[in-house]
């Protein structure tokens, strides 16, 4: 299998933290105005997220047209009256309770027409959340769902009807409600989450939310398109650090694996460069104020001594040419010290000076102030 995409889900929040607008049901709003007169400033209220085509703006109802809010800064539900739920919050979208995925915001219809947010179960309920005393809550599934909405005239499409085996099916996958594992097992997940073997055998602990994989109540990786061997692409198992999930079962009970990462390729190797044997500095050269360079051993090009290219340079035997033109070359000098170096030296006996270099260009002259000594 050599490429994938990732099944995105229908609805998904903004992300939280920073209130960004999503693409599809979730996008933060924010607003401001300039204040004035005096006396203190109130703080500024919490923000919310605001839920696209959704008439109640930022609010969210139950089941009991109970009425909350989700802070867009971590996603916590919120009563009308600023009253948080610990433990109950929102993260792209799906409802989680104490970090396990029970529900998604979704629209539903509204009494008054149109549609507005409000809170689903993985059931295909909406949710009823009784909110205690110490900021305590419980959430009910188990009435059905609300009757679809009429279709406004004229009709548009009506959705494809849920598979009778009560599936999920993978919109692009060739194998429709087949998802495999690494190992090419095949396994289907129920329309309320529970992933399954093909003989219908339940995974206790193994479900699917959206196209999140959830181990145990925590997030593992995800329903993604892969290449199929036949051609096309198939749903499988992807676990979050790019591997594919390998679900092994015996005697009754199953484990997870993710294995490692696919390997990153091999950086390139760091180019050598040239040492100009008897030099006391090795692959260093000077140039008229004591700046160091050196030659690439692969292409000639010379680099500074901050690892800066100097473009459009070579040095071929020990002829340094700038721009195609032969400018200096390479000549053993004595040091101030009189130690035997090599550097940059013009036709005219000087030192050749290399300045202003920056990552695009650099300056040289042949005017330099030093004469260099014989080595």
């Amino acid at each position: 299998m050599t490429s994938l995409i990732v099944r995105r889900p229908l609805l998904r929040s903004a992300s939280l933290g920073t209130a960004a607008a999503a693409t599809a049901l979730l996008a933060a709003c924010g607003g401001g105005g300039d204040g004035g007169g005096a006396g203190p400033t109130a703080p500024p209220p919490a923000a919310y997220i605001t839920w696209n085509g959704s008439g109640n703006g930022d609010v969210v109802v139950d089941r009991s047209n109970d009425r909350f809010r989700v802070r867009a800064g971590d996603g916590v539900v919120e009563s009308l009256t600023g009253s948080a739920m610990n433990g109950l919050r929102v993260r792209n979208a799906v409802l989680e309770s104490n970090n396990v995925p029970i529900g998604s915001v979704t629209l539903v219809p509204s009494t008054g027409g149109g549609q507005i947010a409000g809170f689903r179960c993985n059931n295909g309920a909406l949710a009823d959340i009784v909110f205690g005393a110490n900021n305590t809550y419980t959430v009910d599934c188990a009435a059905p769902g609300p009757a679809p909405a009429p279709a406004p005239a004229p009709p548009p499409a009506p959705p494809a009807p849920p598979p009778s085996s009560g599936y999920i099916n993978w919109n692009g996958s060739a194998n429709g409600s087949v998802v495999l594992d690494r190992d090419n097992e095949r396994f289907q997940v129920r329309t309320g989450g529970q992933v399954e073997t093909a003989s219908g055998t339940a995974l206790n602990g193994l479900v699917v939310s959206g196209s999140t994989v959830v181990y145990g109540g925590s997030s593992v990786g995800s329903v993604a398109l892969v290449a199929g061997s036949g051609g096309g692409n198939v749903a499988a198992f992807r676990c979050s650090n790019g591997s594919l999930l390998d679900i092994r079962i015996a005697s009754g009970q199953y484990t997870i694996d993710c294995g490692s990462p696919p390997s990153a390729p091999p950086p390139p190797p760091a180019p050598g460069y040239v040492t100009w044997s008897g030099s006391a500095n090795g692959e260093f050269i000077v140039d008229n104020s004591g700046d160091l360079f050196r030659v690439r051993s692969d292409n000639g090009e010379v680099i500074d001594q901050s690892n800066a290219r100097l473009l459009n340079t070579r040095v071929v035997g020990s002829t340094l040419s700038i721009n195609g033109s032969a400018v200096a070359s390479v000549t053993f000098v004595r040091s101030t010290t009189g130690q035997r170096i090599v550097g940059f030296v013009c036709g005219n006996g000087r030192y050749l000076e290399i300045y202003d270099v920056s990552a695009t260009q650099f300056r040289y002259t042949c005017d330099g102030t030093r004469i260099p000594a014989p080595a």
